[in-house]
């Protein structure tokens, strides 16, 4: 199985995990997040292709690559595989920071609308 950078999952998968000392199951996961930063280097189309191979191991809804640099190859590969991507997020780019913690705020919502008891009376 690959990993990811960031993995958001139930309370009680997590615990399971910890407790069996193993990897927690893909499809149980909220949220995974794949980060690349690079100083010297752009992110390239191989990077995508591992996301990708991410997606496809853990079969999670939810994905998400979130890079400091952007390629035209990146974009135009996630886009056309509906793979959820953010570029170019460093904490002095408000914008594309809010972008990606609404994409995570998006995901919490989705599992709390599909896990939370119905309120209506």
């Amino acid at each position: 199985m690959q990993e990811c950078d960031a993995q958001i999952l139930p309370a009680d998968e997590a615990a399971l995990s910890r407790q069996i000392r193993m990897a927690p199951r893909g499809n149980k996961c909220l949220l995974a997040i794949e980060c690349k930063y690079y100083t010297a280097s752009r992110v390239g189309i191989g990077h995508a292709r591992n996301f990708e191979g991410l997606h496809t191991d853990l079969r999670t809804a939810r994905n998400l690559f979130v890079s400091n640099t952007g390629a035209s190859s990146v974009v135009k590969y996630l886009s056309a595989r509906k793979r959820g991507y953010e570029r170019e997020v460093v904490p002095a780019n408000v914008n594309t920071v809010g972008y990606t913690r609404g994409q995570i705020r998006e995901a919490f919502k989705i599992y709390l609308g599909e896990t939370a008891p119905s309120t209506v009376i």
